[in-house]
């Protein structure tokens, strides 16, 4: 999480629709973290809307963009790391290398 923060500050961006920055994230995660951790935790988190916001794109058109609040970034930036990150997760372990979960340790191939 702490490297989730980290990007999100550093990315800066602009607001959602709670108006909050991420120079106010900090105070915020401080006050509420235990009861967003418990809501994920549950799977009960629901993600607040998102700010619509008007962009010019070539040709004179316009397009719609949502922009996520800093909370959700946060959240969505902490998921994505460890989507990405190169250690196995507990469930692969037994995976890799041919490995079958149901085979006792010294008949893997490893």
């Amino acid at each position: 999480m702490i490297a989730a923060y980290e990007r999100v500050v550093s990315n800066k961006g602009a607001a959602g629709v709670d108006k909050m920055g991420v120079e106010a994230l900090l105070g915020h995660l401080q006050c509420h973290w235990v009861t967003i951790k418990q809501e994920l935790v549950a799977g009960t988190y629901i993600p607040q809307a998102v700010r619509k916001v008007e962009i010019p794109k070539p040709g004179g058109d316009k397009r719609m963009l949502g922009i996520p609040t800093v909370t959700d970034r946060l959240i969505q930036q902490a998921i994505a790391q460890e989507q990405t990150s190169s250690r196995p997760h507990p469930c692969q372990r037994y995976y890799l290398f041919g490995g079958n979960p149901f085979t006792q340790g010294q008949q893997r191939k490893e």
